[in-house]
């Protein structure tokens, strides 16, 4: 999906910066990559490769300073205000291109924290994507074209299950609202919590295997900016 004439390229949530080394490696594309985890920096910076710490709302550069700004699973995350400030971001500083990839028609489910009752996402998505919002995304950016990628199994009736909230709360999440946290109770209600998450896991690819679709995975925009 980069075409041809990138030579230049940013990647916002650029990870371990494996997209950026293949980059250089298979196409010989200068590339820099935008992160805010520490550990993820360091590894990059011990492999040659540029990484800074920045955020996708701010990003330290000046205007139409890339061929092509990337960035993969990473807006689906961004809150309300720094969403929209990271796609204006995107815009102004890439001189022809944006790529774009975030999970395809994700039906969200919400998990209740048991502490305060607040609900949200359980890997933070707030929001998903289809081929009608995929078209509107940038204001000053037209749509080339998308592909679609990766398959997952969904039952045909998964929009109407994500309108109840998931009961298990997972073992690695922090509620957004209080700070609540699953290691803060005891051991045993995590034992719990870990099994009948797993038979509820057994009993959804069961239902999989009689009554699911294939779906696919993620989907990917190609932008030219005008």
């Amino acid at each position: 999906m980069i075409p041809q004439d990138v030579e230049s390229v940013l990647d916002v949530g650029a990870g371990f910066g494996h997209l950026l080394e293949t980059a250089w490696r298979k196409r010989g594309i200068k590339g820099v990559g935008i992160e805010i985890t520490d550990s993820k920096i360091e590894y990059a910076k011990r492999h040659g490769i540029d990484m800074r710490k920045g955020e996708a709302s701010a990003l330290p550069f000046p205007d139409k300073n890339f061929d092509l700004v990337v960035s993969c699973e990473v807006i689906e995350h961004l809150p309300y205000g720094s969403y929209e400030k990271a796609l204006s971001e995107f815009e102004r500083v890439s001189k022809r291109y944006i790529l774009i990839e975030v999970p395809f028609d994700e039906k969200r489910r919400f998990v209740k924290c048991p502490y305060c009752g607040a609900t949200s996402h359980p890997c933070y998505h707030m929001r998903s994507f289809r081929d009608d919002n995929m078209v509107k995304l940038f204001p000053n950016s037209r749509l080339i074209g998308t592909k679609k990628i990766g398959e997952r199994s969904e039952l045909h009736f998964e929009g109407f299950l994500s309108k109840f909230p998931i009961r298990s709360w997972p073992p690695f999440m922090v509620c957004p609202s209080c700070g609540y946290r699953l290691h803060q109770v005891p051991r045993d209600a995590i034992y719990q919590n870990r099994t009948s998450q797993s038979v509820r896991n057994y009993l959804k690819k069961i239902l999989l295997s009689i009554l699911g679709r294939k779906v696919p995975l993620s989907i990917l925009g190609l932008y030219s900016v005008d």
